[in-house]
Formats: structure tokens, sequence, C-alpha cells
């Protein structure tokens, strides 16, 4: 597993992982790549064209942590050119309405924000949002 971090982790926390001080570097080796961070203005749009041109082809983006951090037209053309293989998204750009582009690609996997749906928790507002999608 590799990570970026504005601090690395203490070693006994990183479990083995290697940190990288760049994320661009980071994203060269990353077939499999989850953004997990919150919407800053340092990282709103992280994931745009450019970075997602690093990936090496045929990678995998999911993201369940917030829709603001990848652009989703960049995404949805990485995605119909097969840069990326598939996509998993459970947060988009502008919910709840979720744009064309993403779920026009036969390749991409969309739920409504419905992580937070659970045994604990079934009447969450995710599920009226499947309608959406």
């Amino acid at each position: 597993m590799h990570y970026y971090n504005r601090k690395r982790l203490p070693l006994k926390l990183e479990a083995g992982a290697t940190c990288h001080a760049n994320p661009d570097r980071m994203l060269g080796i990353s077939d499999f790549l989850s953004p997990n961070c919150p919407a800053t203005p340092k990282t709103v749009g992280f994931l745009n064209r450019p970075r997602i041109s690093l990936l090496p082809d045929r990678s995998v983006v999911v993201n369940i942590s917030r829709g603001e951090l990848i652009g989703e037209a960049a995404l949805s053309n990485a995605l119909i050119t097969e840069k990326l293989a598939a996509s998993g998204l459970d947060v988009f750009q502008n919910e709840p309405n979720v744009r064309a582009n993403p779920r026009e690609c036969p390749n991409v996997f969309l739920l409504p924000h419905a992580g937070m749906c659970t045994v604990r928790y079934p009447n969450c507002n995710g599920y009226a949002d499947f309608e959406r999608i």
C-alpha cells in the first residue's frame, strides 16, 4: 500500500505502507486509487485530467470521500477512452444531482452516498437517492 499525506504517519501506524512526499509520483504506480481526504481549497479537483494521465493504464479509481476531489468530466473521459479500467463512486461533485457524464460510462459503478446506510441505520436518506442516479 502507498499513501500520500501532508505528514508521514508514525511507523507503527504505517504498518508497512510506503509514504510518498509527492502525490504525483505516487500516482504513477497506483493501479488502484482511492483519495480519502476532506474537500479543501487544496484538495478540490485533486484528480484532474493531468493527474489521471499519470496513473498506469487500466487503473481503477474509487471515491467514497468527497465528490469535489475528482473532476467528473476528466474521469468520464478516462473511462470512455479506457485509460481507466473502471471507477466506483459513492460521492459526486453536485450531490444529489449527478451529471450525465459519469452515468453514461459502462465501466463506472455508482452508489448514492450510501456508505452510511447500514443494518443499524436502515432508514437513511441514501436510499431515496438511488432514483436520482
